[in-house]
């Protein structure tokens, strides 16, 4: 499991995975926010994993909190996104992107967001490595071409359990 001083050192260089320089990444990022903007827009919301933050910036939520492992990441967490160690009670939607994965500590995030999921949580990873689901209604479900993989993107309602 990557642990912070590795993430720190990863990190060093800015925007490391290249999203803004990815059409890919453009374009998974405007697949998430048009699933979000037919629910939203949210109060509140946490992004578990947000790396540096360039996607949280986007969502479509008044008040945005953020957790990140990394120190050097959330450093460069833009304006309006609040960096915090746990949530903050519950919250309106939570993301999950990019996270969920066998090299990271992926049970704790699962436990987090559903600790913290009020009435929405949305995923979106690599679908070959994907590690966990949640135990809730699916209401959106997208699979797309990302990079040289396939994008898994779930947004579930988190009001109500899995049939």
């Amino acid at each position: 499991m990557q642990e912070q001083a590795e993430l720190d050192k990863f990190y060093q260089t800015p925007d490391p995975w290249a999203y803004q320089k990815t059409d890919d990444d453009w374009k998974r990022r405007d697949r998430i926010l048009g699933v979000l903007r037919k629910y939203g827009p949210y109060k509140r919301l946490l992004d578990i994993g947000a790396g540096e933050g360039w996607l949280t910036r986007s969502l479509p939520a008044r008040e945005k909190h953020a957790i990140e492992l990394s120190d050097v990441a959330a450093s460069r967490f833009p304006s309006g996104v609040n960096r915090v160690f746990v949530p903050e009670g519950k919250y309106d939607l939570v993301v999950l992107t990019g996270v969920l994965y066998a090299q990271y500590d992926w049970q704790t995030m699962k436990h987090t967001a559903l600790d913290a999921a009020k009435s929405y949580l949305l995923t979106s990873h690599i679908k070959e490595w994907e590690v966990t689901t949640f135990p809730f209604r699916v209401i959106e479900e997208q699979t797309f071409p990302y990079r040289e993989f396939e994008q898994h993107l779930i947004l579930y309602d988190t009001t109500t359990p899995q049939n």
